[in-house]
């Protein structure tokens, strides 16, 4: 099951397989309490699942701050990957510049996020809006638990072209990284903009 996600208020849509939801952020308190609502309604009141409703909480949470701290446009939470298989992964979509080296540059597009972000891996040569990725894998303590974590940042050019977006997922408990890494490539490839107007400059930094 996949179904189109609106984040209207940056004119951002994005295709996104099994059940998420979208978070507010228009302040922390906002966002705070859809979470808590998000987990209740997904986890209920059962007391041998407090530890787990907590590391969830904390996570989320910390995903939030962090998308508002960097002046996001847009958080997407994952409640489940499938029906039943519960993956709470975060999407954070963040407004940044290009470098002011390329102001008066004639290279691709592609040229310039090669350069921009080194190391990055080109996922889509045929694309008209070309993304680059960087991924790694991180052992992480869940209060009584140890995980493996995907984290992944992705750039591609944003509407007309004249800015970027940063698309920063975290994916707690990918314990097949290859197998999630295509998922969220496809993901990402579904990103489009409602016009072709750029992500509003307010705030964006190089990142």
């Amino acid at each position: 099951m996949t179904r189109k996600v609106i984040l209207t208020g940056a004119d951002l849509s994005l295709i996104l397989p099994g059940s998420w939801a979208v978070v507010p952020l228009t302040d922390r308190d906002a966002a705070q309490a859809r979470i808590t609502a998000l987990i209740k309604k997904q986890m209920g009141k059962n007391d041998r699942l407090a530890s787990v409703r907590r590391e969830l909480k904390t996570s989320l949470v910390q995903a939030a701050e962090e998308a508002i701290t960097f002046g996001a446009v847009g958080l997407a939470i994952s409640l489940e990957i499938l029906p039943g298989v519960p993956f709470p992964a975060s999407l954070i979509i963040i407004p940044v510049n290009w470098p002011s080296a390329f102001e008066n540059d004639d290279s691709t597009q592609t040229e310039r996020l090669l350069a921009t972000y080194p190391g990055a891996t080109l996922i889509d040569e045929e694309s008209d809006r070309p993304i680059v990725r960087r991924h790694e894998v991180v052992t992480t303590t869940y209060e009584t638990e140890t995980s493996t974590d995907l984290r992944i940042n992705y750039w591609l050019p944003a509407g007309d072209g004249s800015r970027l977006a940063r698309v920063h997922i975290k994916a707690p408990m990918a314990h097949t990284p290859a197998l999630w890494l295509e998922l969220f490539d496809a993901i990402v490839g579904s990103l489009g903009w409602l016009n072709r107007a750029s992500l509003e400059d307010e705030g964006a930094k190089v990142v």
